[in-house]
C-alpha cells in the first residue's frame, strides 16, 4: 500500500504540473499578456485546480485539498459569473479576483496544514 506523501499529486512534479501548474500558467499569460482571453480562461482554469484538489484529497488525505478544493469551484462560479455579467465586481474585477484567489488559496494552504498537519489519518479499510 502506497503512503499518503506517495499518493500526493503535490509532490509529483509531473502530477502538480498536470493538476496546477498548467492552470495556474493559463491565468498568468491570460493575466498579463492577453486579458480579452481572462472571461473564457479563469472560470475553467479555476474549476480545473478545484477539481484537482478534490481529486488529491481522495488519493492521499491532503488537508488543504479539502479546502482550497471548495475555494476554487466557488472562484470559479464568480469568475464565469462575472464573465456573463450576472454579478458586478467594479472596475478592477479581474484584478480582484485574481488577488482574492491567490491570497485565499495560500491562506488555505498554509493555515490549514499549520491547524491540522498534512495529511488526515486515513482510516484503513478492510
Amino acid at each position: 500500500m502506497k503512503s499518503q506523501d506517495e499518493n500526493d499529486w503535490v509532490t509529483g512534479s509531473i502530477s502538480f504540473l498536470v493538476a496546477w501548474g498548467i492552470p495556474i500558467s493559463a491565468i498568468l499569460i491570460t493575466g498579463y499578456g492577453i486579458p480579452s482571453a481572462i472571461p473564457f480562461i479563469w472560470p475553467v482554469a479555476f474549476g480545473w485546480m478545484g477539481c484537482a484538489c478534490f481529486l488529491n484529497a481522495r488519493r492521499c488525505s491532503r488537508v488543504h485539498c479539502y479546502f482550497t478544493g471548495w475555494f476554487f469551484i466557488v472562484v470559479a462560479v464568480v469568475a464565469a459569473s462575472f464573465a456573463k455579467g450576472w454579478i458586478t465586481l467594479g472596475g478592477f474585477g479581474w484584478e480582484a479576483l485574481g488577488f482574492a484567489a491567490l491570497e485565499g488559496g495560500t491562506l488555505l494552504w498554509c493555515g490549514t496544514e499549520i491547524i491540522f498537519g498534512r495529511y488526515f489519518e486515513r482510516k484503513r479499510r478492510i
